[in-house]
Parts: structure tokens; sequence; C-alpha cells
């Protein structure tokens, strides 16, 4: 491999591929957020009625492990051949972010303890299977941020000569773990996740993938680049992000220096936005310190809460929010939380000029990742 000193610049987004109950096609997707369409599933687990956005509950009752194998490489074929990139010609590699993967093998005794380690080297099998690729294969497992954090890694990997292509993003199946979990937490709203609405209750379990072939070039097609990221962590509670909200703060900061650009450049927010009370009242509260009044999307109302995965939803949802220069409305938003100043997106898309978004990404743990994106003009 070549290895340089880190240079920070930009890295481009140049294909696309997502499995999503909300649409198999970024094109699809974007139209069910636009729509504020939710697709929820409901069916019987366990003797336990279950709600929630799953693109297909037969495959994971029928086998966890091969209903995220399947989910996961269909989305990174799917990006693969939107690039356009012959792969067997280049230095490559897959990222993958997942919170909790397979775990409900688990429950099945199906798996040991080394199962995410193997989980790596099934998927690179199944690569040279179906399409005679040998690419190494990363797994972040870092919670609700797994992905965000896959998609800054590939940039450093970019960055630092270590590849020429990354393919980046996340997977996150539905999992009954998970669902228990946050049931557990009273933070599920079998209506569906509203977020930041004054009657929140917290989230929907959602599912799906969302993978970007990722280089230093410009490809000509999405004309879209992640312009810099920073992660920080509050190291302050395992499920509850510190109220001061000082460590999301320092990380949006720190994206946007690394950017190059002004806080004034960013004209739209991809929030994390989860619908549970605290945690949108303490983003949309550090939102309001940086930007004031800044126009903020939440693509759980319509995806679900895609655990892991969600990061990569997040950075898809600006890529075309960039393209179509419109921020898609917040889905179940009725009544916008008074105690908020920033302006959520309500009833329709909102379209405005918009060269730089903010993606953000906040897990249990405390880890917080902030992403810019960029719209690519003729003077970059």
């Amino acid at each position: 491999m070549r290895k340089a000193k880190y240079k920070n610049a930009p890295v481009f987004f140049n294909g696309i591929g997502i499995i999503s109950p909300a649409g198999d096609s970024p094109d699809e997707f974007f139209q069910s957020l636009n729509r504020s369409e939710r697709k929820n599933s409901y069916f019987f687990y366990n003797d336990q009625e279950i709600s929630a956005q799953i693109y297909n509950f037969d495959s994971y009752k029928s086998n966890p492990e091969n209903y995220f194998l399947d989910v996961c490489c269909k989305a990174i074929y799917a990006a693969i051949d939107d690039s356009g990139v012959d792969l067997m010609e280049e230095e490559s590699c897959v990222v993958l972010g997942t919170g909790m993967g397979i775990s409900d093998m688990l429950l099945r005794n199906l798996v040991d303890g080394d199962f995410m380690s193997e989980l790596s080297n099934k998927i690179q099998c199944r690569l040279q299977n179906d399409l005679g690729l040998i690419l190494k294969v990363f797994i972040m497992s870092n919670a609700c941020c797994a992905s965000a954090q896959a998609i800054g890694f590939a940039k450093d990997l970019l960055n630092t000569n270590q590849y020429n292509y990354v393919i980046a993003g996340g997977i996150e199946i539905f999992s009954y773990l998970t669902y228990s979990g946050f049931k557990r937490l009273n933070s599920l709203d079998i209506e569906g996740c509203r977020p930041f609405d004054r009657e929140r209750r917290g989230i929907s379990v959602g599912d799906g993938a969302v993978f970007f072939v990722m280089s230093r070039e410009c490809m000509g097609k999405t004309k879209c680049f992640l312009a810099g990221y920073a992660v920080t962590n509050d190291a302050f509670h395992i499920v509850r992000s510190n109220v001061d909200g000082m460590c999301i703060g320092i990380a949006i900061k720190k994206a946007i220096r690394r950017a190059a650009i002004r806080p004034s450049d960013i004209k739209g927010v991809i929030a994390h936005g989860t619908g549970t009370l605290l945690n949108d009242s303490v983003e949309s509260s550090v939102l309001y310190q940086l930007f004031g009044e800044i126009d903020v999307t939440a693509p759980k109302g319509v995806t679900g809460h895609t655990g892991g995965a969600s990061g990569a939803f997040g950075v898809l949802t600006a890529i075309y929010s960039l393209k179509h220069q419109c921020l898609p409305p917040v889905a179940n938003l009725k009544n916008i939380d008074d105690s908020i100043g920033i302006k959520p997106v309500k009833g329709k898309k909102r379209e405005k000029k918009m060269e730089y978004i903010l993606v953000n990404s906040i897990a249990f743990g405390g880890t917080n990742i902030a992403l810019v994106c960029g719209k690519k003009y003729d003077s970059l």
C-alpha cells in the first residue's frame, strides 16, 4: 500500500447503494422522505406484538445472519454498480458500521463470542464468491455512530493514500434485543418516531443498509463530497447524553473547521433526531447555540432508528438534499416543540440554496460524530 502524510482534503461519494423499507434506490428513498412515507410492519415475535420498519421480516425470522449478509451485500453491490468503478483493478476495502450486527443469533445459541470478527470473514467470502473481489473488511461497532464513524474513517484511509477506493457505510437489521432494550427504557413510540414534536415519546426500530464508494476524485456523478468530520465523547453515561451538549458542540465546531468553512456556510442540518425527549432537546439546544434558527430535518420519522446504519442514512439524506437543493420534511411532525429554537422542516420539503450540510450522529456511550457534506461546483 502507498502511504503518505495525512492530507485533509475532500473525498467524494461516487456510488450509492441502499436497501431499505423506504426504497431500494437513492431516488426512491428521497421520494419517501419528501412524502413523509413510513412503512411500518406489524407482527408477532415471542408472543409479543412488534411495530417496526423492517425490510423483510420473514427473512429475519428464518435466519438473522443470512438476512444480515443478504441486505449488507446487496447494498454494497448496488454501490459498486452505481459507481461504475472496476474494483478488480483498484486498491480498495470495505469499512462497515453496525451497532448490533447479528446479535439476535445469540438468542438462538448459534454464535459465540467471536461472532463480530467472524462476520467480517463471512462478508469477505460473499464478496469473493459473488464478485471475485478480494477486499479487506473493517467493522466499526460503535452503537448508533458506527456508520458515521466508518464514513469518517474512509476519509482518513483515502487522505493517507492507503486505498484508491473505500466502500463505506452501514447495515443494521431488526434486533429483538434492541427492541426489548428500548422498550425496557420506555423509549419506544409504537405510533412512529416523531423528531422534535412536542408529543414525541421515543424511537421506532428500523433496519436497512446504505453504502458509498468513496474516492479522492470526483467521478462526475453525485458531485457531493465529505469535507470534514470530527469525533468526541461525553464520557458521561452509558446511554444518556450529557445535558450540557458540550461535546456535541465541540464535534460540530471541529468538523466545520476541518472542512475549512465558516459556521454560516452550513445552510441545513440532518439531525440525529431520535424522537426521544432528552436527545432531541439536547441536540436542538446545541444547534441553536451554534447556528440560531437553522433549517433542520431528521429522516428517522420515515426510516425508524436504523441504529449503527443511521449515520449512513443521514449522509444519503444530505447528498440528495444538496443534489435537489431542498430539505425533506420531518415525518410525523405535527406540533413543533415550543422549547426548541431551530426550525424543523414541517409538512412539505423546504427548497433553498445549500452548498454545505451538517450531519449529526449521537450514540450510546457518549460518542458524537459530526460530518460536513458539500456540493461540488466547477470552482472546487
